[in-house]
């Protein structure tokens, strides 16, 4: 898999490793539903960046986050309004990856309901 990146700053503190796969936020967390969040100790689940790349079959942006949690390495897609917000604070922040995901390490993920009653999902970052 290549390292994506967008015009000349990558967007993951590392290269992203072949056998790393897509996954579903669910697949990884299934206990994860509207009524129970997933929590996370403070430096467990570690963000090492994104990647964003485009469905020419529903002509959109698709973003996943590149996680590492017990020893492993995780894309998990996450919703698009999730992932052009963290696109955009990633950009107007004029830092390399490694500076941007420095400490970065997720909180809790937690799930809710659209107004066309689809699952969605928040992700809480320890500041």
């Amino acid at each position: 898999m290549k390292n994506y990146h967008n015009a000349t700053t990558s967007t993951t503190v590392r290269k992203i490793p072949d056998s790393v796969k897509f996954q579903k936020i669910t697949d990884l967390f299934p206990t994860l539903s509207l009524d129970n969040p997933v929590m996370f100790p403070p430096c467990t689940c570690a963000v090492l960046g994104f990647i964003k790349t485009h469905s020419s079959m529903y002509d959109k942006d698709q973003y996943s986050l590149f996680i590492h949690k017990d020893n492993n390495d995780y894309l998990i897609n996450v919703p698009s309004w999730y992932g052009a917000s963290i696109e955009e604070d990633f950009k107007e922040s004029r830092q390399s990856a490694e500076e941007f995901f420095e400490n970065a390490f997720i909180r809790e993920i937690s799930m809710f309901k659209t107004k066309y009653n689809k699952p969605s999902y928040n992700i809480s970052i320890y500041e």
